[in-house]
């Protein structure tokens, strides 16, 4: 089984370690009465700055470190994340787990390839 990535907490476990680096990057929520005036000036209303999503890509896994990845998101809507932030410090919020796949290599051998997930905040 891979190690465990303690910089990425689900509820308080770690994630396995992923093949490439984590990604993440950080989006703002405008307000819908943000807009351009008559001269064609932007005035952004924003809600929230920098939501962050954090991307995570497994080339191969065994059915086993399949297994405990999902098992992590099951039955959840919201979890809890805690992270290290971009100054190392350590910080939690609430997300969710959004657009996930996997590639099933050979369901007999138990090998998945190519699973793919966004955590992102709410």
């Amino acid at each position: 089984m891979r190690k465990f990535y303690f910089d990425l907490q689900i509820d308080g476990k770690p994630i396995l370690i992923p093949d490439a680096d984590v990604q993440v990057e950080f989006a703002d929520l405008e307000s819908e009465d943000s807009g351009r005036d008559e001269g064609g000036f932007m005035h952004p209303l924003f809600l929230r700055r920098g939501i962050r999503t954090w991307t995570l890509d497994y080339g191969t896994l065994t059915a086993e470190e399949y297994r405990y990845m999902e098992a992590l998101f099951a039955g959840k809507v919201t979890f809890s994340v805690d992270y290290l932030d971009e100054h190392r410090k350590a910080a939690r919020c609430t997300a969710y787990r959004s657009q996930h796949s996997i590639a099933i290599h050979n369901a007999r051998l138990g090998i998945y390839r190519n699973y793919q997930f966004s955590i992102m905040e709410c």
